[in-house]
């Protein structure tokens, strides 16, 4: 990992270096602007309405989401999840936001880089103290596998 993010930093230099950081700065702005797009024309695919699945974890935690579409925008709602767990398959909210990132870029027939700009199109709600965005100090550990994954199988459920 430090060995990856040391190329990372190296090459990034290098470019900046070349090209100026302002050429790096539009490059990655238009890639996310461009990956929000697909996603955008994907929800639009799939029609306006409300769509839900559920699922559950091997201990019984429910997981819940509600995906609203309109005109290309989407609310993906996760109401209705457990409760923050007393042990460790609660998910952080960015392994949520992660693993949000992953299914709508499944959605997206094209080869566009995986990033933040998928988000674009869509609101969040993760509610505060559920196991997908569990109070400082709960166990979290399995929530970066097994319960992302769970999060990824309810999204596209819910697709």
């Amino acid at each position: 990992m430090l060995a990856a993010n040391g190329a990372g930093t190296r090459l990034l230099g290098e470019y900046v270096t070349e090209e100026g950081a302002a050429s790096l700065t539009a490059l990655m702005t238009a890639l996310q602007a461009a990956a929000g797009r697909s996603v955008s024309r994907e929800l639009a695919r799939l029609g306006d309405g409300e769509r839900a699945f559920e699922d559950r974890l091997d201990d019984g935690a429910a997981i819940r989401v509600r995906l609203r579409i309109d005109a290309g925008r989407g609310e993906i709602d996760f109401s209705g999840s457990a409760p923050a767990l007393a042990g460790n398959l609660n998910a952080p909210r960015a392994v949520v936001e992660a693993a949000t990132i992953y299914a709508l870029r499944c959605l997206v027939a094209e080869r566009i880089p995986l990033n933040g700009g998928c988000l674009a199109p869509v609101s969040l709600v993760v509610p505060p103290g559920s196991l997908l965005d569990p109070p400082p100090g709960a166990a979290v550990v399995g929530g970066n596998v097994e319960t992302s994954q769970r999060v990824v199988d309810v999204l596209l459920g819910a697709m």
